[in-house]
């Protein structure tokens, strides 16, 4: 395998395709946390914004890694060792970009008792895990082992 062709590999899959999709031109929701047009609001969108995109790629490799198996924002939250508050808001934006779908199941929330949607990988988030094929040209002055 060639450098570029391990380079890829490293970064195939649904936290690559996370950054692909909310890393492109000026910053707007989903790609840049929500905020609900208040002073405070904004300034908490702004502040969580550096992290919201590693949350959004951790969260993405679970509920792919995961899949079948459906979770709730708050199951997730636990289960990746993160807060519900900062998980709950990187479900939504992952649902808004399409990655990751309802299952129609709701299950109670262990902290509360209010129930909760069930979520799982997408199958476009799913297409994103597949043996590395390899590019189909290779960049400008790169060889292949071809």
């Amino acid at each position: 395998m060639s450098g570029y062709e391990k380079s890829r590999a490293h970064r195939a899959g649904p936290e690559q395709l996370v950054i692909d999709l909310f890393n492109r031109g000026t910053p707007a929701y989903p790609a840049f946390p929500g905020s609900k047009g208040s002073d405070t609001s904004r300034a908490a969108a702004e502040a969580i914004a550096p992290l919201a995109s590693n949350w959004r790629g951790k969260l993405a490799k679970f509920y792919a890694d995961k899949h079948p198996r459906g979770f709730t924002a708050d199951e997730a939250a636990k289960e990746i060792g993160a807060t519900p508050f900062m998980i709950r808001p990187r479900v939504t934006e992952l649902s808004a970009a399409g990655l990751i779908e309802k299952t129609g199941e709701r299950r109670r929330n262990e902290s509360s008792s209010l129930s909760a949607a069930v979520w799982r990988a997408s199958e476009l988030l799913l297409s994103t895990i597949s043996p590395v094929s390899p590019p189909l040209a290779a960049p400008f002055g790169v060889e292949t082992d071809q």
